[in-house]
């Protein structure tokens, strides 16, 4: 449906373009073979976003907004076979992602009966649990990561004494932008920013032993905030 309703668009798009093509509009034109690019990968059933385009095309189209160019993530109910490990479809077959075809993105097997069972759980069974299926991780959680994922987003941290919090921003945000994540005033008045990974500050137990293990590492306003950062934002008034 989305493929149509695309095709649909693009007919459209083409039909309207193509005055502004005849008028010479030199952008008329590469975006008229854009459309056509987009026509034939959809009429043969593909997604718009296995067309590549160069930086030309891309910039000269970029008003023209496809459903099946955005960046797509399928989740699919599926049994676990706590026997083989996989996930498997009702005749018993194994399902393979790649059946879907080019341009569906990642797809995330789900068996949603278990999912059901380890919402019920507190947070030790629901790991037992997982650790006797031979699972590392719910479904939820694959599809909480794949989505952060797709959308090109990660997360850090921050952690006091009373409380620790997760923040979400774009992959490849510089710190100085991170700390605006959390409030404005710590973009604007942005010093530097203490850091170290997670796992890292777990083993280390403290800051204080972080910091006598030279793992807290200091950056500064070019630095790239990493998924999985623990930052303390260092900003003057």
């Amino acid at each position: 449906e989305l493929q149509l309703a695309d095709l649909a668009n693009v007919e459209k798009r083409l039909e309207s373009n193509a005055k502004q093509v005849k008028a010479g509009d030199r952008d008329a034109k590469i975006r008229q073979s854009v459309l056509e690019k987009y026509k034939v990968a959809l009429e043969a059933g593909k997604m718009a976003n296995t067309v590549v385009l160069n930086e030309e095309e891309k910039s000269a189209s970029k008003d023209v907004q496809l459903l099946t160019t955005k960046p797509f993530l399928l989740a699919a109910n599926a049994t676990y076979n706590i026997s083989t490990k996989k996930y498997e479809s009702e005749d018993g077959n194994e399902i393979n992602a790649s059946l879907l075809g080019e341009g569906f993105g990642d797809v995330i097997l789900v068996d949603a009966k278990l999912e059901t069972e380890l919402a019920q759980l507190d947070d030790a069974e629901h790991d037992e649990y997982l650790t006797d299926l031979g699972l590392t991780e719910s479904g939820l959680d694959r599809i909480i990561t794949a989505a952060y994922k797709t959308l090109g987003l990660i997360t850090f941290i921050t952690a006091g004494p009373k409380e620790s919090k997760a923040w979400t921003c774009p992959a490849g945000t510089k710190a100085p932008q991170a700390a605006g994540v959390i409030h404005t005033d710590f973009e604007h008045g942005f010093i530097r920013a203490e850091t170290i990974q997670w796992d890292k500050l777990l083993e280390a137990g403290s800051y204080a032993n972080a910091r006598a293990k030279g793992w807290l590492r200091t950056e500064g306003k070019e630095y790239v905030v990493q998924d999985g950062d623990v930052v303390h934002f260092l900003f003057s008034k």
